[in-house]
């Protein structure tokens, strides 16, 4: 041990329940920063391990810059964390913290927090993590309805009302480039989350998640996102019910490059809108996206896109790639669209390389074999069934 006697990093694997890991774990640092011999720890990752014991003194490890609790359903963090000033990831992904503590306000040079949606409040979330003007990362953030204001704004109490700030503090967060954020909101609360997304400018990923606590899907109603020149990859997730604002030529920031729509309940085709995404590589429509009963990829369409999955779209009947349409495209996938009958234009996709097929019918899946056998000898057709 003397020949590592000062550490740069540590990896704890330890995957036992029971009391007796968290507390060997705890132990260990305890002793290991009062005798300075961990000081110069800049990662500490304790991914898996059962609920350890962190212990007050964490907070002299002022050279730390990655803290992993992954996993670990801790459920409380000492408050000397707010004394690692050079903290700049911070992952509680899978913990069963109730909240954070105050001091994470002082973590200035933090970049990347991961926290999980059904444990840490999102009111003393945000109003903690509103004051971190370096944040790049913020994945896991679930934001809800107070009870209160289950009314509506105009009706609760003024001091609910003022609590609304807490969803505008988001719009604060102006250095972030990546978001991932589950929504339970009331429609007026809805609509104040969406206002401060679309000012984060230097957005480069964006995932927005919409529940129901009446309902089996969440709602979107979207304002343009064009704004967001910055943004790369996103993914919806929820019945988008203002479609004309968001699928149109002037709704979607011109620079995707992955776009993952899921349970959108489109009624019209979006694909004459997304193909004139020219920097588009993949476009995944999962799960509802669409509701129609026919996909037409135009001429010239999609000029980069590399992947294309569809999946359980239960209308659907019809695909029609017309000649020189997504003429890069390597890999198109399709699940549980059992309704699916015809794919046209299967030959002019001359860069095809891999076609999976999952849980679709016999029939469809024979004449797919039968076109390839025609046209397309290098193409690779995986066809799995549902277990």
């Amino acid at each position: 041990m003397r020949r590592y006697r000062y550490p740069l990093s540590f990896l704890f694997i330890d995957t036992q329940k029971g009391n007796q890991p968290g507390e060997l774990v705890g132990k260990f640092l305890h002793r290991g920063i009062a005798n300075g011999h961990l000081l110069r720890l800049q990662i500490l990752d304790l991914e898996h391990v059962y609920k350890p014991q962190l212990p007050e003194n964490l907070g002299d490890l002022n050279h730390l810059i990655y803290l992993g609790l992954r996993w670990t359903l801790l459920e409380i963090i000492p408050s000397s964390i707010g004394k690692l000033l050079n903290l700049q990831t911070l992952d509680l992904k899978h913990t069963n913290m109730k909240a954070l503590p105050s001091s994470i306000q002082k973590l200035q040079k933090l970049k990347h927090i991961y926290i999980t949606r059904s444990t840490i409040r999102p009111q003393l979330a945000m109003q903690y993590l509103q004051s971190l003007k370096n944040l790049h990362t913020l994945k896991g953030l679930f934001l809800e309805s107070y009870p209160d204001l289950s009314m509506g704004l105009d009706q609760a109490p003024s001091n609910q009302r003022k609590s609304k700030g807490l969803y505008e503090g988001l719009g604060m967060l102006i250095s972030l480039r990546e978001l991932e954020i589950e929504l339970e909101l009331i429609p007026s609360l809805l609509e104040i989350v969406i206002k401060h997304v679309i000012k984060l400018k230097h957005l480069q990923s964006l995932k927005l998640t919409s529940y129901s606590a009446t309902e089996s899907l969440g709602h979107l109603k979207l304002e343009s996102l064009s704004g967001l020149e910055n943004l790369s990859r996103l993914e919806l997730s929820g019945v988008i019910d203002n479609p004309s604002i968001f699928i149109n030529t002037n709704g979607l920031p011109k620079n995707l490059t992955c776009l993952t729509l899921v349970e959108s309940a489109l009624r019209d085709d979006p694909i004459p809108v997304l193909q004139k995404l020219h920097n588009l590589r993949s476009l995944y429509l999962n799960d509802g996206s669409y509701t129609g009963r026919s996909i037409v990829c135009s001429t010239g369409g999609f000029p980069q896109l590399l992947v294309l999955k569809m999946s359980f779209l239960f209308n659907l009947e019809e695909v029609i790639v017309e000649e020189l349409a997504m003429q890069k495209l390597v890999e198109l996938e399709i699940v549980n669209c059992r309704n699916l009958e015809v794919l046209t234009g299967l030959k002019n996709l001359e860069t095809l390389q891999q076609l999976k097929l999952t849980d679709i019918s016999k029939e469809f899946t024979a004449t797919i074999e039968e076109t390839k056998g025609k046209t397309l000898d290098n193409l690779a057709i995986i066809v799995r069934r549902p277990w």
